[in-house]
C-alpha cells in the first residue's frame, strides 16, 4: 500500500501534537494535585488549631477557667490595694508587686503554669506548621496580649531561674500580632505593628 509522504508528515505532526497535549494534561494534573495537597494541609492545620481552641475552652483542661480566675484575682487585688499603693514607686514596679502577691494566693501559681504551658504548646504547634497561624491569631491574639501585659513581670521573674521560661509566649505574641495585622512573615527582629 502506498502512503504519500505528505500524509506521513501530517501523521508525525499529529502524533507530536497528541504527545504535547498529553504532556500539558499531565502537567495540569500535577499542578491541580499540588494545589489540592496544599489545601488539605491548610485544612489539617486549621483543624488542629480548632482542637487546641476546644482544649482551651474545655472545663476539664481548665485553661480558660485558669485564665479567667487569674484575671479576677488581679482585678480584686487591684481594687483592694490601689488606695494603699505607694505613689512614689514606678507603675511597672507596683504592677510587679501586685502580680507577685496574686501568684502567692492558693492555686494561682498552678493557674499561671497551666496558661504558660498552653501558650507554649500553641506556639510550638504553629512553629512546626501543625497549627494554622491565621486561625490562632483570630482567636488568641488579644488573649495572649492581655496575659503578657498583666503577667510579664511574673514571666521575667521566673526567667531568673529558668532562662527560657516564657520565651515561646513572647514569640507567640509577636507572631499573632503580625498575623492579625496581615503580615505573614515571622521575623523576630522586625518591630511590632
Amino acid at each position: 500500500m502506498f502512503v504519500p509522504r505528505l500524509t506521513l508528515k501530517w501523521m508525525g505532526l499529529a502524533g507530536s501534537l497528541v504527545k504535547g497535549a498529553a504532556g500539558l494534561a499531565a502537567a495540569g494534573s500535577l499542578f491541580l494535585a499540588a494545589v489540592e495537597y496544599a489545601d488539605q494541609g491548610k485544612a489539617a492545620r486549621a483543624a488542629e488549631t480548632i482542637r487546641l481552641i476546644d482544649r482551651w475552652e474545655e472545663t476539664t483542661s481548665g485553661v480558660l477557667t485558669a485564665y479567667r480566675s487569674l484575671g479576677q484575682r488581679l482585678t480584686l487585688a487591684l481594687a483592694e490595694r490601689t488606695p494603699a499603693l505607694d505613689g512614689t514607686r514606678p507603675p511597672e514596679e507596683l504592677a510587679a508587686l501586685l502580680v507577685a502577691d496574686v501568684l502567692q494566693q492558693e492555686g494561682a501559681a498552678d493557674e499561671f503554669e497551666r496558661i504558660v504551658y498552653f501558650f507554649t504548646r500553641l506556639e510550638l504547634c504553629i512553629e512546626a506548621t501543625l497549627c494554622d497561624e491565621h486561625t490562632a491569631a483570630i482567636f488568641f491574639s488579644d488573649t495572649v496580649d492581655t496575659f503578657m501585659k498583666n503577667f510579664r513581670s511574673a514571666v521575667l521573674e521566673r526567667r531568673r531561674s529558668d532562662p527560657h521560661f516564657g520565651s515561646e509566649i513572647r514569640k507567640l505574641q509577636i507572631r499573632l500580632n503580625r498575623s492579625a495585622a496581615g503580615q505573614d512573615a515571622f521575623d523576630p527582629d522586625r518591630p511590632l505593628p
